[in-house]
């Protein structure tokens, strides 16, 4: 891994998953508020998700630190939760709640 890194003028020690997010040096705005007043701003946004390297990792910080606004795919409630009124999918939204054991809160 290091190597590859090293490869992509990255530097091992101090490498983060956001530094290769197809998302860095965009608005940080099309991920939250321009989101969700606005359904084709997040959908673009999640088509730049879906083909992002590191979508997985994304999606897991905000899992683990309870993010609001659109991380990994998904848009998150700030409470560990996946919102369905936002990804237009209640069947999707429970299943993944499911898989990462979220509660209502």
């Amino acid at each position: 891994m290091n190597e590859l890194l090293k490869q992509l003028n990255l530097d091992p020690d101090s490498f983060a998953w956001q530094d290769i997010a197809l998302c860095k040096g965009h608005d940080t705005e099309l991920f939250f508020d321009r989101a969700e007043a606005d359904q084709v701003i997040a959908d673009q946004v999640k088509s730049m998700c879906d083909v992002c390297p590191v979508r997985n990792a994304c999606f897991m910080q905000a899992r683990e630190n309870r993010e609001q606004g659109i991380w990994g795919k998904y848009n998150w409630d700030g409470k560990g939760k996946v919102t369905e009124e936002k990804i237009n999918d209640h069947d999707e939204a429970v299943r993944i709640n499911q898989l990462l054991g979220a509660n209502d809160e």
